[in-house]
């Protein structure tokens, strides 16, 4: 499902730029806050507060609805409306559909998350097929106000609402 120009959001078509201008940045070597792994992507690592905050952190079990070996997440902070579950690496989330998102798949829908997976990490990222930046979730944690958590690598705004695909390890 790709998009032309204009039929992506204003406040998309400018998150998208920064996050240009910050992978030229990276590849001309100028320091750009938050740059970290070998491959270029973001691990977003909260603070201690920003954690408490966001809602992060390892549960005793996982929310509701969320079944051994998934990606789960929901459309509303608190582990609200879903969840949807993925497991395996999902180049783009605007193909699984979804009555109460706004763009009707869960594209750019997610406002929680728990990685209820089998062994790994669970990334998601902010564009589809992998694209950068990227958020790491621990096994048997989440986040339960994407909100909260800022996408880093010198772009502007949060994970809510901001997800496209997903990779596991």
């Amino acid at each position: 499902m790709s998009k032309t120009i204009s039929q992506v959001p204003l406040r998309r078509l400018r998150t998208l730029l920064i996050a240009v201008v910050s992978v030229f940045a990276v590849m001309l070597a100028v320091p750009v806050a938050g740059a970290a792994d070998k491959d270029k992507s973001v691990q977003v690592r909260p603070s201690a507060a920003a954690a408490a905050s966001a809602g992060v952190g390892t549960l005793a079990a996982a929310p509701a609805g969320c079944t051994a070996g998934n990606l789960c997440f929901w459309v509303n902070d608190n582990w609200n409306d879903g969840p949807g579950q993925l497991y395996g690496n999902n180049a783009d989330w605007g193909v699984y559909s979804h009555s109460t998102c706004s763009t009707g798949t869960w594209e750019d829908c997610a406002s929680s998350l728990y990685n209820n997976g089998n062994s790994c990490v669970a990334s998601v990222y902010f564009l589809e097929n992998y694209q950068t930046p990227k958020l790491s979730i621990s096994r048997q944690s989440g986040y339960n106000s994407l909100s909260a958590v800022p996408l880093g690598y010198g772009v502007d705004g949060n994970w809510n609402d901001n997800i496209r695909s997903n990779k596991w390890c």
